[in-house]
């Protein structure tokens, strides 16, 4: 009896203590928090809704440029979002790659006869995060022998011998024409390879990108049959004029940003190097000391001296217009020994006199008239039997301007990149309507270009 009295005591101590901290717990100001009450749950993002290559793709070409893309996805809290790329042939130790903010990724080294998998995981600030579903597909064999040449004059050993190079990754295969020229095989048309197209507005640094001239769509097989009106161009080479809608694609091959130049050639060729490009220009009256390709006049101001070696030389030296006048070496008619006769907007009739100076002072005797004849920009020595002596070809077909965004220069520019660096940046040559010769130039990143391609031949 006594034992229970005491166990009951216990209890009544007991609950009245707990009583106690119940109501000092309670007590308190009514407008204070609690410390559990000021933590915020912050929520993931959605998951990323994956959008190709399609999901079980059997048909993927490896040699292409594979874009793994997805949808941007939201996050409840307005968080800025983040995306992780997982890509492997096995998912049981992947991990991810950041792709930034952008809702495209490349992968490298794909290979032939491959099944990959891959999944994009969206992040938010709090490294909270939620992973897409996990999507394959499966590449093509990758043969070694995506083009094959045929020689119809020569066998390919000599300069001046010519050829058809077919590129087995078109379908139907494409023919173009090949020439020898100063030892290396070149194309003689621009390249037209188009797995797919992007309107002019759609630049990037990162990703590979195709354009069509005067094509503002993503539709391959509408691209390659678009047309436009052509601008009082000399497509008849003759010196007469038309404005009849022309093919772009068909006439000027497609345009390619820098990222394609791994990957634009067929299996066995390659974008030429500042060495092949120097070779070609070299042989066709560009100065033997530029063999770098990064050479310009060293003084690009108006000077006596400059003035007395464009009289002594005249056919190295020409004028860049604006003011003040910069000079650079532009070769013996180089340009134009290297342009097609059919594409430039140029009277073939006209040949070119370089303007003598008298007075430096005299801004007028710059002004870019002195090379125009009837509104017209003129190339040196325009007669069409003066153009494409070295077999080259070069098509007037214009370029992708990077951070602009727009096609320029159709029937008056002709641009093609090189696999080498110049002094700022991926190097390109340029042959202009206006000048009487070919320049170099490098691009600094900020929205990479869309420029044409002619592919050499590996060398052994």
């Amino acid at each position: 009896m006594k034992t229970r009295i005491s166990n009951n005591l216990k209890s009544m101590v007991l609950l009245s203590i707990i009583g106690v901290l119940i109501f000092f717990g309670s007590c308190g100001d009514d407008d204070e928090p609690t410390a559990a009450a000021t933590v915020e749950e912050n929520s993931p993002p959605a998951a990323p809704a994956l959008s190709s290559p399609t999901n079980g793709s059997d048909d993927i070409d490896p040699s292409l440029s594979i874009v793994l893309s997805w949808e941007e996805a939201s996050d409840p809290d307005g968080d800025a979002v983040a995306y992780y790329v997982y890509f492997d042939t096995d998912t049981s130790s992947w991990t991810g790659t950041s792709a930034g903010t952008i809702t495209e990724y490349t992968p490298s080294g794909v290979t032939g006869l491959t099944k990959y998998f891959w999944k994009v995981e969206a992040r938010d600030v709090n490294n909270n995060a939620t992973s897409s579903e996990t999507w394959s597909f499966t590449t093509i064999n990758l043969s070694e022998d995506k083009a094959t040449i045929t020689w119809t004059s020569g066998d390919g050993t000599s300069n001046g011998d010519v050829g058809t190079m077919t590129d087995l990754r078109d379908v139907p295969a494409k023919s173009y024409g090949v020439q020898v020229i100063a030892g290396s095989v070149w194309m003689t048309e621009n390249l037209a390879f188009l797995p797919e197209v992007h309107p002019a507005s759609d630049v990037s640094d990162g990703l590979a990108r195709y354009y069509v001239y005067g094509y503002d769509g993503t539709d391959v097989a509408e691209a390659k049959l678009a047309t436009i009106d052509t601008l009082a161009a000399d497509w008849n080479g003759d010196g007469s004029q038309t404005t009849d809608a022309i093919n772009t694609f068909e006439t000027f091959g497609a345009l390619y940003n820098l990222k394609t130049i791994d990957t634009g050639c067929p299996s066995g060729w390659h974008v030429p190097n500042a060495e092949e490009w120097s070779a070609l220009l070299v042989a066709n009256g560009w100065p033997s000391d530029t063999l770098d390709l990064n050479y310009a006049h060293p003084d690009n101001s108006w000077i006596p001296e400059m003035i007395a070696e464009a009289e002594s030389n005249p056919g190295n030296v020409g004028l860049y217009f604006g003011w003040p006048i910069f000079y650079y070496y532009h070769g013996e008619n180089t340009g134009v020994k290297l342009a097609d006769k059919s594409t430039w907007l140029a009277d073939p009739s006209f040949e070119f006199v370089y303007p003598t100076v008298t007075d430096p002072d005299d801004e007028e005797q710059a002004e870019p008239e002195l090379n125009q004849q009837d509104g017209i920009a003129l190339m040196a020595s325009n007669a069409s039997t003066d153009r494409n002596l070295s077999g080259f070809s070069a098509k007037a077909g214009g370029f992708v301007s990077g951070e602009g965004a727009a096609f320029t220069g159709l029937g008056s520019l002709a641009s093609f990149w090189s696999s080498s660096d110049g002094e700022d940046g991926p190097m390109y040559v340029n042959l202009d309507a206006e000048m009487p010769g070919a320049q170099k130039f490098s691009y600094e990143e900020g929205g990479s270009p869309g420029l044409s391609i002619r592919c050499a031949l590996d060398q052994e």
